[in-house]
């Protein structure tokens, strides 16, 4: 039998006739498994964590360059590189005498003036080791820290002192937070530091508020929140001075209710924290207080008694607190504050 020319078709055993793949189909074709244990190997090459660097800074290693190490992933001056985020450690007080470098008054996104550090421009966590960052006296004005897109800085057991000075305009005098920038205070100080826009200062090169600070506890002390502060004192040229500033509450989360805020860190208030204990209350009386009444224990409203109290922040009544029969207890508080009961 003769047979006519060859094809590209052959008849399998269990189905139709299907035609091979061209030559050149089958010089592309690659099998879709090989495709996708190709994928896996490159997914797994490139996943690999990052392991932040730990930067000391001593022995040649200065804070400048260990910022920029920091900021780069770059190893600067006797400063290991950095890499992710980094924890740069103080192994001794710095002392800062020189301007490190200006940001502009052009600057949209960065507090402008003079800085005494590189701008912080990665992840970075000074851990102070219960060290001072100074900007050294008789020294240029200028800042301590600046914090610029996509920066976070985080201070830990470190003091910022004397930041800014005397003729400072600018504002943040110990750290300079720019749009988009993360600052965070741990077991952390910021003590004798001076910006511009509500300062009291002796001349008007540091604001708009002439005249010289007066009534501010020299000690550095805690008077309630998570920091130490100077508190201010009844009469002093501060209280109420920066007029309206749209904060709602000063460093200590004291709140800036009275319609003008104070110079500073400190909202001055005027009446203390109450506690009523071992008394009693006969007449009609109407207790006030901007911050904590404490009633209890052996607090008593006797039959003839009405009692007011009035509280900026919270009550606290404790569990041995009477009222006799006939005698009255008002307590008024805001809608956000805190009563606490026994």
């Amino acid at each position: 039998m003769m047979r006519g020319p060859q094809d590209s078709t052959f008849r399998s055993a269990a189905g139709p006739r299907r035609s091979l793949p061209s030559e050149s189909a089958r010089s592309k074709w690659v099998p879709s498994a090989q495709v996708i244990r190709i994928s896996l190997i490159a997914l797994l090459v490139t996943s690999q964590p990052i392991t932040p660097a730990i930067i000391p800074v001593g022995g040649g290693c200065s804070l400048v360059d260990a910022i920029t190490a920091a900021n780069s992933d770059v190893a600067t001056g006797s400063c290991l590189k950095g890499a992710g985020a980094d924890v740069i450690q103080l192994t001794a007080d710095v002392t800062l005498t020189a301007v490190n470098n200006t940001t502009p008054d052009t600057s949209p996104t960065l507090a402008h003036g003079p800085n005494g550090l590189p701008v912080v421009t990665s992840e970075i966590v000074i851990d102070g080791k219960d060290h001072t960052i100074a900007r050294g006296a008789g020294s240029p004005v200028f800042r301590i820290f600046s914090v610029g897109l996509p920066g976070d800085l985080t201070l830990q057991n470190t003091t910022l002192s004397n930041g800014g000075g005397a003729a400072f305009a600018n504002g943040g005098g110990a750290i300079a937070n720019g749009f988009g920038g993360i600052v965070s205070l741990s077991n952390s100080t910021l003590s004798g530091n001076s910006a511009g826009g509500g300062n009291l200062a002796d001349d008007t090169t540091c604001g708009s508020i002439p005249g010289t600070l007066s009534g501010l506890d020299p000690s550095l002390a805690d008077n309630g929140g998570p920091t130490l502060t100077h508190q201010l004192v009844a009469g002093s040229n501060a209280i109420g001075i920066a007029g309206t500033c749209g904060l709602a509450a000063d460093q200590r989360g004291a709140l800036r209710s009275d319609g003008a805020c104070d110079s500073g860190a400190f909202e001055f208030v005027p009446c203390p924290d109450l506690n009523l204990h071992d008394d009693s209350v006969t007449g009609v009386e109407t207790q006030e207080n901007c911050q904590n009444i404490v009633v209890g224990p052996s607090f008593f409203v006797l039959g003839t008694g009405n009692l007011t109290l009035r509280a900026g922040r919270t009550v606290i009544l404790s569990n041995e607190v009477s009222v006799d029969p006939g005698g009255q207890l008002t307590i008024e508080i805001d809608a956000d504050l805190q009563l606490t009961l026994p």
